[in-house]
């Protein structure tokens, strides 16, 4: 059986990261977690702007040199819907497991919130 706490790791400290794109424009995101799935490392990342947060949620990105820790990460978003609805889903698991009950504290949209 595989653990998905050790495959999920999910960021208490609020990191932000600059992506640039291909067009030269950057992007400003907060690190969520990082998963891992079926050897390969994916990022969740959330806009830096909270208002965008709200309206465009959590993006899902492959972190192509994960075996290189002294490189800043290369990565690229995920488009295969399926892929990244596993992705979102392993971490959402392991997200409302560590939820401590605090509905009216917490930010997560989840079916226990009233």
């Amino acid at each position: 059986m595989i653990n998905k706490n050790e495959q999920v790791e999910i960021f208490d400290e609020e990191e932000t990261l600059t992506l640039a794109a291909d067009d030269g424009n950057e992007y400003t995101f907060v690190q969520v977690a990082c998963v891992e799935k079926d050897g390969e490392f994916f990022a969740l990342l959330e806009p830096a702007d909270e208002k965008q947060a709200e309206e465009e949620g959590l993006y899902v990105f492959k972190i192509l040199n994960y075996d290189d820790p002294d490189a800043d990460w290369e990565v690229e978003p995920v488009e295969d819907e399926e892929l990244a609805n596993e992705v979102y889903d392993m971490f959402f698991e392991v997200y409302s497991a560590e939820c401590d009950g605090d509905c009216a504290a917490c930010e997560a949209e989840c079916d226990e919130k009233k």
